[in-house]
């Protein structure tokens, strides 16, 4: 219904009033931006299927520069239902470039997403959530959207408050504005809740329910990383996007900036991500819902 039901500003908080960073701070969402600004508007504007073959080969953005997959290999003709739910990032950017600039802005906006633009133009490195970015509770909604059929709500944390010194009441009424078709809010969800079903991503299970799930990985500049003297597989941003037909969760691990003393590795954001998605799921989701 669009009410956040809970929040966690992050971890080992000591302070009253600090900094929020599932509301207060901005983060490249990885590939968990694929359905929002490729998919999404490809479904919606090209009427494209789930069964709409793309092609995973080597590839170049339109300025130069290759895109590679996070295995670096290839796989060929795909379906965009088995790119998606594999987070292939080369037929993610071929996605993006088939829709029109003017069109993915209105469906990213329409989520409460906020592109970057450079010379007046949304970068093609938004295919793989290379922008300024988001935060939980934005990507939150943006997915509720999804499950919602087409609905966006903006969040909202608490429907009234009284004015002591008039006794007037201010009620929250949450608006609801049809964002995309239900057609393309259904295909995004049989592509990921095939993700978790095929074992894609890890999000466990909750008795009668459907749970759709999308992970996501921030990257830093390996020259960036070797000056800081860091081994390891370092990344900046560890993001997972669960929802089921009742609640959306909205999950990012991560630190305010990557530094000697504060930096993320690949396999510790896995061990941190996968029992705390498991356990939200386990105590919030309804089950015999769908």
């Amino acid at each position: 219904d669009g009410s956040i039901v809970a929040g966690g500003g992050g971890g080992n908080k000591k302070t009253e009033r600090s900094l929020n960073y599932a509301t207060s701070t901005r983060h490249h969402p990885g590939s968990t931006a694929k359905p929002i600004m490729d998919y999404g508007p490809a479904i919606e504007y090209l009427n494209w299927s789930t069964g709409q073959t793309i092609i995973d080969d080597d590839y170049t953005y339109t300025g130069g520069g290759q895109i590679k997959n996070f295995d670096n290999q290839h796989k060929g003709v795909m379906t965009i239902k088995n790119a998606l739910a594999q987070s292939r990032n080369i037929p993610a950017l071929q996605a993006f470039q088939a829709v029109s600039q003017s069109q993915i802005k209105t469906f990213v906006t329409n989520l409460g997403i906020t592109p970057e633009y450079e010379n007046g133009f949304i970068n093609e490195a938004h295919s793989i959530g290379g922008f300024n970015g988001t935060n939980p509770l934005e990507m939150a909604a943006a997915y509720a959207t999804f499950a919602r059929g087409g609905i966006y709500i903006e969040p909202y944390s608490f429907t009234s408050a009284e004015f002591l010194d008039t006794g007037e009441v201010y009620t929250v009424t949450p608006e609801k504005r049809t964002v995309m078709s239900e057609a393309t809010a259904y295909m995004i969800n049989i592509i990921l809740r095939n993700a978790v079903t095929n074992n894609y991503v890890s999000a466990g299970s909750k008795s009668g329910t459907d749970i759709a799930s999308k992970t996501g990985t921030s990257t830093i500049d390996s020259k960036y990383i070797k000056s800081l003297g860091i081994k390891g597989d370092v990344i900046g941003d560890s993001w997972q996007m669960v929802y089921s037909p009742d609640y959306t969760i909205g999950l990012w691990i991560g630190y305010k900036e990557t530094t000697k003393e504060t930096y993320l590795l690949n396999s510790d954001a896995g061990k941190i991500k996968k029992p705390m998605v498991r356990q939200l799921i386990k105590d919030i989701f309804e089950p015999n819902s769908r």
